[in-house]
């Protein structure tokens, strides 16, 4: 028993140790093609951080009237820094979301994946500013047809965000 509360401290201080990117937290104001909102983002090994968010979400590329589509979506996505440690330098960023939306024909459900590139800079060892773009599938399923306001297409997207690290 004493063996196995050896290893198994062992393992939790050698995990601690790997997760240990300065600074490791980060709240951030996301700022993208199609969403605003509000996230926050955690580093889990010097290379690796995981976001989540919660966004504002209206898809006016995608539409023929401006506004005609808006909701609200939850985001996660892996933050993989390729050459430096997080939160800094160049990034590749697999996401999904998925949430509510609404037109003047009803409401129902949005979801995207997609994946982004982009690079991440910290100033001032606390203020963080990201810029990236990629591309995503994006679908809207409003009640009444598949024409608009509901869509299902490939777009670019675009990201951008602030934060305070800590």
């Amino acid at each position: 028993m004493l063996q196995r509360m050896k290893v198994v401290v062992a393992l939790v201080v050698v995990l601690a140790s790997v997760a240990r990117a300065d600074p490791p937290n980060l709240m951030l104001a996301d700022l993208g093609l199609h969403v605003v909102g509000i996230g926050y983002q955690r580093a889990v090994s010097d290379h690796v951080a995981l976001q989540i968010a919660a966004e504002s979400y209206t898809p006016w590329t995608q539409e023929d009237t401006f506004f005609e589509v808006q909701g609200f979506v939850g985001r996660v996505r892996p933050m993989l820094y390729l050459r430096a440690q997080t939160p800094t330098g160049w990034w590749l960023s697999p996401f999904c979301q998925a949430g509510v939306a609404s037109a003047s024909r009803g409401n129902g459900v949005t979801w995207a994946v997609g994946a982004s590139v982009g690079y991440a800079w910290l100033l001032a060892e606390h203020f963080h500013i990201a810029l990236g773009l990629g591309a995503q599938y994006d679908q809207a399923r409003i009640p009444g047809g598949s024409s608009r306001p509901a869509f299902g297409e490939i777009w670019p997207t675009l990201d951008g965000s602030i934060g305070y690290a800590y």
